[in-house]
């Protein structure tokens, strides 16, 4: 659970982050978020095995190298 709640932290953390210097499309940005909406729904119910795959491929994409 803690990872799965770090990991998510650190994509949204990420994501704001591009918002004040856009270098992603418009399709990316689409992706990315429901990727962490999909973890944030998945930590709420409890699956914290696919938070953890929807955060962390969340982080790939924004190159914030989830560790």
């Amino acid at each position: 659970r803690d990872r799965a709640k770090a990991l998510l932290e650190r994509a949204d953390d990420a994501l704001r982050r591009t918002q004040d210097a856009p270098a992603y499309s418009e399709e990316e940005l689409t992706r990315i978020q429901r990727l962490t909406n999909g973890a944030r729904e998945a930590l709420g119910e409890g699956d914290y095995p696919r938070a953890i795959r929807r955060a962390y491929y969340a982080c790939q994409l924004l190159g914030a190298g989830p560790s």
